[in-house]
């Protein structure tokens, strides 16, 4: 009996084209009309469509393959037929073939391609006979991904079973399951450029009897010493990082100003280049066709882990509740340092509009007067803030609707005379070093 054949003109899908190439087989197509051009036997190209189907999609089931309607607002079980999967959704079929010649190819495909109905009456599930299709896992979404598994363990276990020390050995060791998001983390990398205006503030009333020229300005704009560090979404009390914010209303609204508050606000530019994690914007991924061997069925959810993953770590805590939903985001950021990830930037709970940084670096000690005696190790260990940020510009503001400017006073680097610190850390280190009589060096 003659087989009917479609050619690699009747597909505008790129897979199916290169199938029907490899099959290696020139003769005249039975559908488009094409003459000696690649062809495929019906059975062949749609056995091959048939496969690339069951990869991203499955029949409904009571308690499976249900999806959510967003017109009726409702759960449903109705899904749709192959031929308008294929037709309408995949768009498989090309604009060489007319309506008539593409639904008779369609019905053709599906009709020559499949088990027999020896292996049906055997009871293999023809599941394309249904006619009944949803988009697998469709009802879950990203929720099915190893991705948002991985993450939850981590929150779970960080949160409810260990916190400072691994305790369920390797497998549940939490550097291995943050790992596992390494590449989701390497799709969000993005380099802060040299020169970025940034802004740091702080809820601040002159004394009595004092003026601005009184105060150490500098001094009261950076971050805290360690022993002043309190709980915050990206480091435990006790561990200063850098935190700042895009624009003066983030600022503003991140130190919780009041309408009679008055603040201080600090506008700085990185002097390097900074490697951050942007956790701030929207995600998107480009997913291989499901007649790609390489599909992989999970892709298709990762958008929406990642911006799930994204809103979950700006979102909004109330204080009660922050002491423990904090943990994981704090030793997720140490995870990212470790990583050598300069900072994160991360959209703002509490100004929707603007982007907040928290970068790792901390308090110069010639600042903010802290004895080298008392902690020492933690300034070697962390980056002072006058390494990466030039402090241009001193803001004393109230009213912050209005920002009614009261005062305001320039910085230079070198005015502020902090670069002293940079020139003589190396000598200050030595010095130190074998005065204790130690031999080895901080990072």
């Amino acid at each position: 009996m003659f087989s009917k054949r479609c050619c690699i003109k009747c597909f505008d899908e790129i897979e199916i084209q290169s199938f029907i190439k490899e099959l290696d087989k020139i003769s005249d197509c039975d559908y488009c009309g094409s003459k000696q051009i690649y062809c495929g036997s019906l059975e062949d190209v749609g056995n091959f469509i048939r496969e690339g189907i069951e990869r991203a999609y499955e029949a409904v089931y009571i308690g499976t393959g249900s999806m959510y309607d967003s017109e009726t607002k409702s759960y449903t079980n109705e899904g749709d037929n192959i031929a308008s999967i294929l037709k309408w959704d995949l768009c498989i079929f090309s604009d060489n073939l007319n309506s008539e010649q593409t639904d008779c190819l369609c019905d053709d495909l599906i009709s020559n391609s499949g088990p027999s109905l020896r292996a049906i009456q055997k009871g293999a599930d023809n599941w394309i006979v249904n006619q009944n299709l949803v988009v697998k896992d469709a009802l879950y979404g990203y929720e099915t991904t190893a991705q948002h598994n991985y993450w939850e363990e981590f929150k779970e276990s960080c949160k409810h079973f260990n916190r400072f020390f691994d305790l369920g050995g390797r497998r549940s060791s939490r550097a291995k399951i943050l790992s596992s998001l390494d590449d989701i983390f390497t799709s969000m990398k993005i380099t802060l450029p040299k020169g970025t205006q940034v802004y740091r503030g702080r809820r601040f009333e002159i004394p009595n009897g004092k003026t601005l020229s009184d105060i150490d300005l500098l001094k009261e704009i950076s971050p805290p010493p360690p022993n002043s560090a309190r709980n915050s979404r990206m480091s435990p009390a006790g561990i200063s990082y850098t935190y700042l914010a895009s624009n003066i209303d983030t600022c503003l609204a991140e130190i919780h100003v009041q309408s009679n508050d008055n603040a201080l606000i600090g506008e700085f530019v990185t002097k390097k280049v900074l490697k951050i994690l942007d956790l701030s914007s929207t995600s998107t991924y480009t997913v291989n066709s499901c007649f790609s061997p390489a599909y992989d069925h999970s892709q298709n959810w990762i958008g929406d882990f990642v911006n799930h993953f994204k809103n979950e770590i700006s979102a909004p805590i109330s204080e009660d509740e922050q002491a423990l939903e904090y943990v994981a985001t704090q030793l997720l950021a140490e995870y990212i340092r470790k990583n050598r990830y300069d900072g994160i930037r991360f959209r703002s709970s509490l100004n929707a509009s603007g982007l907040n940084y928290v970068l790792f670096c901390s308090v110069n000690r010639d600042i903010t007067h802290v004895m080298e005696e008392q902690h020492y190790g933690v300034h070697h260990q962390i980056i002072p803030f006058t390494k990466w940020l030039n402090l241009t510009s001193v803001q004393y503001i109230n009213c912050p609707i209005s920002y009614n400017i009261i005062e305001q006073i320039s910085h230079d680097d070198r005015a502020a005379k902090y670069h002293n610190w940079e020139e003589g850390q190396q000598a200050k280190v030595i010095e130190q070093f074998w005065i204790n009589g130690k031999t080895e060096f901080w990072d």
